[in-house]
């Protein structure tokens, strides 16, 4: 029994004092009774834990591996009685036997529910024990509580549905929806007896926990509940009994697998069953894991690092990717990967902290049966072990990448002692704006003007390496503008921490208010309100970088140059651009995590679960000061998912950008609620188990949007086509905005969250049916955006192509990209856009900045070829004999399309349904002329040219013999310019003269200089060939941005 186990485990674990007292005593063979108690205690309520319902394959505990039997007192006797069961018209026919197995599922189910009863676990003795647990045993020992861990109160079990009290006083339902039910139901069609429904359910089942609570396996009370007075059971503890198990039979749990024709057999773990019978007592020591990942606190992670160096107290790491990032871990002899990592490279990064210095190294990997990516590799292992790290790839012509080293630059020249580790030396306290202080930004305005010429010349030294000519926003005027706005745009910088730190601030008042206020009586209100406060303040002094342990850590986040970089003020490359951060409650005081943009959204979505530091937090609240003055809204084409953002930016759109389809009702959405998530705050739930290796998330409802600043009027457009027939549309977007939008819960009926418009607090059910009209509530949904190059893909219905085609086509075009650049799978990522059955593809780098391959694609159109016969080969095809060189493959796989990243898509993922359209996009020509075909448009330029300028001839001849992009226009009439340019590049604004014969006349000569210039004030490109000097060939090949190839 409960009361016999507790010592028996004692005695078993003979545990010293020292590892698990706060106040040891001095004498180790006379330890302090109280302390001993605490323990009994603390060991109590482990027991009664191991007794809930959990799906442990990980660590199975001791009745999965049929090590424990559990069962109950009497109960082979009480099985047996006829006078208890004569009347049930379900048991009174079954044998003892039958009747057993019956009543241990009824009873198993209680325990596994955790609807027990027990001396420790009544409220008054559970708020007393708690409190002499945390006060007796060590918080940094194994044998405690974790921090801001709290007994958990047992529930009650009523047929008449789910129910609360007061006094912590939960109650789950028996009822006819329950798992319990359809496992009673399931015996009753077994028997051949059609199944009770409804009242009838309740009734008998009313009877069967009436005779349990009769002859005392459960104990019945009555509670006055909040929706009226129920009978509710719990399983009296005393009755269950701690059996040896036999090594071979694992009860299984029926009201959670419900066979219909036979009963299911569960095998013991025997990996499990062996290492739990091992003595460790003989080992020369305990064996002590502990976590290290990139969201640890630094202090924590290097205490870590020495105390698994020295190998004293941590015999092991259990890291995260971390691993690849530096670790000082010395001489380390065993690496082990839980799962098969993403690629090659990281499989080398990981595996390669084991062995240095030449010492010899063990590597081993898990590969999970139930994971077609490890599955794969462990298939053929010499793939992913024999893996090269391949150099990252940067496109250094990024315009966010060049601002901020102008920024950096610029930095220099200020001598900026202002620029302490905490960002509140910068800040307007005293005058209450909490903007940059007047007079630093005065300052370093009055250093930019008055050495504007040195530093101009220095910025222009670092960029000197990097080729510039070609790309149409770098000029005089934009490098000049970033020099001189470097105050405001450190003014911008800080505006985030501004609104948290504003934020901190009003919580502190507010609960302060709360706390002195006479009008309110309430002692829980008040209590509360404290918590409130502690917690504001502890999110203040962590923005201020002024934490308890670390005042002032280069380390921290909002350390001030780090934080700079963060908001893309500052180059940061190992830094994440302009996170979403959440604040973190409870156990961990002035701690904040914080993920990019597009994986934040969903982790730190509403209600989501974080699991932190062996600790599991719930996202409560996000932290606007007032979220009605925060709402912006949206316009969707449904049929591309391009989206207008704001207010006034959707005001008079009445056509699709890429498709120039009308909008009308029906092919537009509208969401005027939209709030952008940038901060959260998160509260302790409870304590990680081993329950939890597959951890649970709410899972969101999340849809990607695209949007241009010019509505792609400046992207490059391509066509492909197959005598004259349309295959496929692109557009390359350069720092377009990808807008991903958070709309509801995957198991929610309605859009959008509920939440309170001035707390910031998500709204739970109870709180919508009891308003507070001074935290009136909204539905709001949740944005974020990021800029990224993309390529948006339209393929034509010619191609066609249904469903499976198109994200078949996704992952090919991915795939071909990754392999023709060498790049790495997370650098660019792939989206299904539109909701309509065609559905468009767009290609984005996902890296942070860019890497400039879909820019070389754009400039390079010709290349897309290559691609498609990329995919082709992928796919497993022989182009030229267009036979499957696999036959025997299946339709796809890890030797093709399939991958780590789109597991969720492998069921439709079908090499096969691509071929043909690939065929045809290898077979097509690459077109971005305005209007016609490539041949129609040279005819129609040849028709423009000028009879006495053969040079012009010779220059359009050779863009069209060698496959260039042609010209739009020839020989146009600039009027208000007095020009007439030979060709005319629209798009990119460069205008081609050739000059020969009579612009060699020195008066001509000066006057197309002096025209020429006005052109380039106005932002043309000018482009002039000397067709008797230089070879047409070398004209073209000095400006490739202009002259691309596409065909």
């Amino acid at each position: 029994t409960i009361s016999e186990l507790i010592f028996k485990v004692q005695d078993a674990l003979n545990l010293p004092e020292k590892e698990y007292a706060v106040n040891p005593s001095v004498n180790p063979s006379r330890p302090d009774e109280d302390n001993l108690e605490a323990l009994r205690n603390y060991v109590s309520y482990r027991i009664i834990q191991d007794l809930k319902r959990g799906w442990r394959f990980i660590l199975p505990n001791l009745e999965q591996t049929a090590l424990l039997d559990i069962t109950y007192k009497n109960i082979d006797k009480d099985s047996a009685d006829e006078t208890l069961w004569g009347s049930n018209d379900l048991l009174k026919e079954w044998s003892p036997d039958k009747r057993k197995e019956f009543l241990l599922q009824v009873l198993n189910y209680f325990r596994n529910m955790y609807a027990v009863d027990y001396d420790m676990l009544r409220y008054e003795n559970r708020l007393r024990i708690q409190g002499e647990l945390n006060q007796q045993l060590n918080r940094e020992k194994l044998w405690s509580l974790d921090k801001g861990e709290k007994l958990e109160a047992p529930v009650y079990l009523s047929v008449q549905g789910r129910d609360k009290a007061p006094r912590e006083t939960f109650i789950e339902s028996l009822g006819p929806l329950s798992r319990l039910s359809r496992y009673v139901k399931h015996e009753f069609r077994k028997a051949g007896i059609e199944p009770p429904k409804g009242d009838e359910y309740n009734t008998f089942m009313t009877k069967v926990l009436d005779t349990l609570a009769e002859v005392h396996y459960l104990k019945k009370i009555s509670i006055k509940a909040e929706k009226g007075d129920k009978d509710a059971y719990q399983l009296i503890l005393s009755k269950v009994l701690w059996q040896k198990g036999d090594k071979k039979t694992v009860i299984t749990d029926k009201t959670s697998y419900v066979a219909l024709d036979e009963d299911i057999k569960i095998r013991p773990h025997l990996y499990f069953q062996y290492l739990y019978q091992e003595d460790f007592s003989t080992l020369p020591k305990s064996y002590i894991a502990a976590e290290h990942t990139g969201q640890i606190k630094n202090e924590e992670k290097i205490e870590r690092e020495e105390k698994f160096n020295e190998a004293m107290e941590l015999s092991a790491l259990y890291c995260s990717p971390t691993m690849e990032l530096g670790i000082d871990i010395s001489s380390l002899n065993i690496v082990h990967m839980r799962n098969v990592p993403p690629s090659p490279a990281n499989y080398a990064q990981r595996s390669g902290r084991a062995g240095r210095n030449g010492q010899s190294a063990l590597v081993f990997t898990y590969a999970s049966k139930v994971s077609p990516h490890d599955k794969h590799y462990f298939a053929d292992p010499v793939k992913m072990v024999a893996g090269i790290v391949q150099a990252p790839r940067i496109d250094l012509t990024n315009e966010e990448l060049i601002r901020s080293h102008i920024n950096a630059t610029v930095l220099s020249f200020l001598n900026a002692e202002e620029f302490k580790p905490s960002l509140i030396e910068l800040i307007d306290i005293a005058g209450g704006t909490y903007k940059l202080k007047k007079d630093l930004k005065a300052k370093y305005q009055d250093v930019i003007d008055s050495r504007f010429a040195e530093i101009k010349q220095l910025v222009r030294r670092v960029l000197a390496s990097i080729e510039l000519s070609d790309v149409k926003w770098f000029n005089e005027t934009w490098l000049e503008n970033q020099i001189r706005t470097v105050p405001d745009k450190l003014e911008n910088a800080l505006l985030r921490w501004r609104k948290m730190y504003l934020d901190a601030l009003h919580q502190m008042n507010e609960a302060h208010e709360t706390q002195i206020s006479p009008v309110i009586k309430d002692s829980e209100l008040k209590k509360l309100a404290g918590v409130s406060y502690a917690r504001a303040k502890d999110r203040k002094n962590l923005l201020e970088n002024q934490s308890d342990k670390n005042k002032n850590s280069t380390l921290s986040e909002f350390y001030t140059f780090r934080y700079l970089a963060s908001e893309g003020f500052l180059p940061g490359y190992n830094f994440t651009r302009l996170p979403i951060r959440v604040f973190l409650g409870g156990k961990d005081k002035n701690e904040s995590i914080s993920r990019p943009r597009f994986i934040g959204l969903k982790e730190f979505g509403p209600n989501n679960l974080i699991y932190h530091n062996g600790g599991k937090y719930k996202v409560n609240r996000i932290t606007p000061n007032d979220v009605s003055l925060n709402l912006t809204e949206i316009k969707i084409s449904k049929e591309t998912n391009y989206a207008f953002l704001g207010k006034d930016e959707g005001k008079g759109k009445n056509q699709d950008p890429i498709t120039g389809t009308q909008f009308t009702a029906s092919n537009i959405e509208l969401h005027l609620n939209l709030m952008e998530l940038e901060e959260a705050q998160s509260e302790n739930s409870e304590r990680i188990s081993c329950m939890e290796e597959v951890r649970t998330s709410e899972g969101y409802v999340t849809e990607m949007y695209l949007n241009s600043a010019d509505s792609l009027m400046d992207a490059t457009k391509i066509k492909l086509t197959v005598e004259g027939d349309e295959l496929m549309k692109l557009f390359y977007a350069p720092a377009a905005k990808l807008i991903l939008l958070n709309k509801k819960w995957k198991r929610g009926k309605e859009p959008g969250f509920d939440i309170g418009t001035k707390s910031g607090f998500f709204k739970t059910k109870k709180q919508l049916e009891h308003p507070n009209p001074e935290d009136p509530n909204a539905n709001i949904m949740l944005y974020t955006y990021d800029t990224s190059d993309i390529l948006y893909v339209q393929p034509i219905k010619s191609l066609g192509l249904i469903e499976e085609g198109v994200i078949t086509m996704q992952y090919a075009l991915e795939k071909a990209i990754e392999i023709q650049y060498n790049i790495e799978p997370v650098e660019i990522d792939a989206r299904l856009m539109g909701s309509n059955e065609n559905k468009n593809i767009m290609l984005y780098e996902s890296a942070e900045g860019s890497i400039g391959v879909l820019k070389d694609i754009a400039r390079n159109p010709v290349k897309l070829r290559d691609l498609f016969l990329k995919a082709y080969e992928i796919c497993g095809y022989d182009f030229l004999t267009k036979e499957d060189k696999f036959p025997m493959r299946a339709k796809a796989s890890y030797d093709d399309l399939l991958s780590y990243y789109n597991q969720m898509d492998h069921i439709k993922i079908n090499r096969h349904s691509i071929v043909k359209a690939l065929e045809l996009l290898i077979a097509s020509n690459p077109d971005d002329t305005i209007g016609g075909s490539y041949e129609e448009k040279y005819e129609e330029l040849n028709k423009g040219l000028h009879h006495k300028s053969p040079g012009e001839k010779v220059l359009l001849d050779y863009l069209f013999e060698n496959g260039y992009r042609l010209p739009d226009y020839t020989n146009s009439n600039m009027e208000q310019f007095y020009v007439q340019p030979d060709f005319v590049y629209q798009k990119e604004k460069a205008l081609i003269f050739v000059d020969g014969g009579i612009h060699k006349n020195s008066i001509i000569k000066a006057d197309d200089e002096k025209k020429r210039k006005v052109l380039e004030l106005a932002g043309f490109d000018v482009l002039v060939w000397d067709d008797t000097s230089v070879p047409v060939s070398s004209f073209v090949s000095h400006r490739q941005d202009i002259f691309r190839k596409v065909r």
